[in-house]
């Protein structure tokens, strides 16, 4: 008798785990529920790009959840009078790597400090060419063209630790008929 109740617990909890896996499964289709659990790294900075399906919350992530964190993780040396700061902190939930993504005006001499500070090196490649392969992959609304009015450069830049090393690339376009100049960065693992 024992036995019995045993076997059918047993059978009534797999059957519950599978009408409950099959339910989640239908809801993911056709509800889109990851993008409805999506949490915000940091819902209450302004300066952040609003998202789609954006819960409040709290999301983990090991390197930066503030843009204060992320400027200091991906040592961008943004100016301190940089004007009309937007940003956003990508944990990986959209490209497999985390990333930082920021925009910001400065004055031509800022902007040659910064890039001077990088070592950013000119890319050769236009702005809509680099940013093509982001547009449509991250939440952050950026259009370009390939015109002469963005100039690209790239860096590299050492993060993590000495017992976890690690390079990530970056990218600057800079908007050189704006007025402040505006900047366009993005660096991380992808």
């Amino acid at each position: 008798m024992r036995e019995r109740r045993i076997r059918r617990s047993v059978l009534l909890g797999l059957l519950a785990c599978s009408v409950l896996a099959f339910v989640l499964a239908a809801l993911v289709v056709v509800t889109d529920l990851p993008r409805v659990l999506h949490l915000c790294p940091y819902p209450d900075d302004p300066r952040s790009y609003a998202r789609e399906g954006c819960g409040i919350g709290a999301m983990s992530n090991e390197y930066a959840t503030t843009l204060d964190s992320g400027l200091s993780h991906y040592r961008v040396p943004m100016p301190a009078d940089a004007q009309g700061v937007r940003f956003y902190l990508d944990p990986g939930a959209f490209n497999g790597g985390d990333m930082l993504f920021l925009r910001f005006g400065a004055s031509p001499a800022e902007v040659a400090s910064l890039l001077a500070k990088l070592d950013a090196k000119p890319s050769g490649r236009g702005a809509e060419s680099t940013w093509e392969g982001w547009r449509t992959t991250e939440p952050i609304p950026w259009q370009f063209t390939d015109s002469g009015r963005y100039l690209v450069y790239t860096y590299q830049v050492a993060v993590g630790t000495s017992d976890d090393p690690e390079t990530d690339g970056g990218t600057v376009i800079v908007d050189t008929q704006a007025d402040p100049r505006v900047v366009y960065l993005d660096v991380g693992s992808d």
